[in-house]
């Protein structure tokens, strides 16, 4: 994570909720100052793997997404950042909506880590 000039995230997100919900929303959240670092509108990826093992959700093959953000003051790779997939029928992904909250994401460089080799 980092090594570029975007914070890119993929994955997927399949839920019968998501009927008559035809806009999809990735939303960047910081966890540590509990703020919105921003939201994008994703189009489909097409994910047949989903869409076999999830035969009974619908649109579970086009359940895929990829969104990235750009470095800038707002994203501190030494904070606790959330990834939101959110479903909505509003045009500002706000009101009558479903979401999947993924694990939160830390960089390693807010890892504490190290490991004592030997001593003598």
């Amino acid at each position: 994570m980092g090594g570029g000039t975007a914070l890119t995230v993929s994955g997927w997100h399949a839920t019968n909720q998501a009927i008559n919900k035809p806009t999809h929303y990735i939303i960047l959240l910081d966890r540590t100052n509990n703020q919105e670092i921003g939201r994008q509108v994703v189009q489909p990826v097409s994910r047949p793997d989903v869409g076999r093992v999830h035969a009974d959700v619908q649109n579970a093959g086009q359940s895929g997404f990829s969104a990235s953000f750009a470095f800038n003051n707002r994203i501190n790779l030494n904070h606790e950042l959330q990834v939101v997939s959110r479903y909505t029928s509003s045009n500002d992904g706000n009101s009558n909506y479903v979401d999947y909250w993924f694990d939160p994401i830390t960089s390693s460089n807010a890892a504490n880590q190290g490991f004592l080799d030997g001593y003598n």
